[in-house]
């Protein structure tokens, strides 16, 4: 199978293709839909009515800063477009990078289901009012502070890192540089805005690490 295929040739194939070996990479993608609603079942529908509260003496030492929302909300067309970039460019490492998805965000999923946790940072007043704060507010309104530990902002931006520096086209300097800085950035958002506990993110850290260990050290089978 060809490392590369054109957005036409995707666009021709019918379902019954997607059995076919040439075309198989593409089940990957049912994750997404199912992630995003298990995630809303466990949130909204059925929420726990015990949690967890994770929290640590470095969460009160890191101030508040709006201006960290940019690399937070960055995390969605980063990662879209990451998977649509390497679905088209390099197939073999779009594998890897839904692998990742599938082991790690799974992983925490089934965190969130039997330990379910929560953070309790939100500022009670914003200490600006500007357009960074309001943006923080709407997203404190859609995504309470339930089901944060581990981060999946975290895990999933470590990916896309590992993703950069194991895709050919992306990991020349010019490319890698500005794309491995954003990842880090978003790493570093989750605490800023106060929407996870530095606790979160350390513990997206020996997962990221299995799921690299295992989805993008393996060899690819020809």
């Amino acid at each position: 199978m060809t490392n590369e295929i054109n957005w036409k040739e995707y666009a021709r194939v019918k379902p019954g293709d997607i059995r076919s070996p040439r075309y198989r990479h593409l089940l990957l993608l049912l994750y997404l839909p199912f992630q995003a609603l298990a995630f809303f079942v466990l949130e909204r529908v059925y929420p726990s009515e015990a949690y967890a509260v994770i929290t640590c003496a470095w969460d009160q030492k890191i101030p508040f800063c709006e201006l960290f929302v940019i690399p937070y909300v960055l995390w969605f067309p980063f990662w879209f477009g990451m998977i649509a970039y390497t679905l088209r460019y390099d197939i073999a490492v779009y594998k890897k990078l839904m692998h990742y998805t599938v082991l790690c965000c799974g992983i925490s999923l089934l965190v969130y289901t039997f330990f379910p946790n929560r953070v309790q940072l939100r500022p009670e007043l914003f200490p600006r009012d500007n357009v960074f704060t309001r943006l923080v507010a709407f997203i404190y309104s859609v995504d309470d502070s339930s089901n944060a530990c581990p981060s999946d902002h975290v895990l999933v931006a470590l990916g896309l890192i590992f993703t950069v520096l194991h895709c050919r086209r992306l990991s020349r300097p010019a490319a890698a540089i500005p794309l491995v800085t954003l990842g880090l950035l978003i790493c570093a958002s989750v605490a800023l805005i106060k929407q996870h506990s530095v606790l979160d993110a350390l513990a997206a850290l020996p997962l990221s690490l299995i799921g690299y260990l295992i989805c993008f050290r393996k060899k690819e089978k020809k």
